[in-house]
């Protein structure tokens, strides 16, 4: 038995991407921010909370990464903002955060990617252009995983531009941000 486990310690080891992201049924990754870290904490922690899953948080320091890694399968879900989506894509930002979340929809299809319910917060851009932010979601966890939208969904609701300022000074605060995302997630009944 011992050799049985040293051989398969190794492998792992050796084997290059062995130990990559995708070994959690729901990779989440956003940008290196604290934006990015309050949304994905908080999401993670809700999805484990509510259906067991294990959750793998992944942060970027580059948007190149990030679509790398989208590309590759290695997420599941993101978190993006649609003024930063659109400059990615080289299109224009419009005046109606609304418009630009249904454009980005219809060309986030071809990545075989979905746009949720943006998160009840806005944000505007050093053009002073109003951004949402979402979580964009791949086909295939939405077919394995049918009920995630509708879970994020709930949380999508709560994140608006007062819980977002409670949750940074939560995570400004503590020494432990994933507990400061449970005050709130438990505050918000949510878990």
């Amino acid at each position: 038995m011992k050799k049985f486990i040293i051989i398969v310690s190794v492998l792992l080891l050796w084997v290059p991407g062995a130990l990559s992201c995708t070994n959690f049924p729901i990779n989440i990754g956003a940008m290196d921010t604290l934006q990015g870290r309050i949304l994905v904490e908080s999401m993670a922690l809700l999805i484990t909370e509510r259906t067991g899953l294990t959750v793998g948080i992944h942060y970027f320091k580059v948007w190149e990464d990030m679509d790398k890694a989208v590309a590759e399968a290695r997420l599941e879900i993101i978190i993006e903002d649609t003024s930063n989506g659109l400059r990615r894509l080289d299109m224009e930002v419009g005046d109606d955060p609304q418009q630009n979340l249904e454009t980005l929809k219809e060309l986030y299809k071809s990545k075989e990617m979905f746009w949720l319910e943006p998160f009840a917060f806005r944000t505007a851009d050093e053009k002073g252009l109003v951004a949402l932010t979402a979580p964009v979601i791949s086909r295939k966890s939405l077919s394995q995983f049918p009920a995630l939208p509708r879970l994020i969904g709930k949380l999508s609701k709560k994140v608006d531009n007062q819980a977002l300022q409670q949750l940074v000074q939560g995570f400004q605060k503590s020494e432990k941000p994933p507990q400061a995302a449970r005050d709130f997630l438990i505050s918000q009944n949510l878990i």
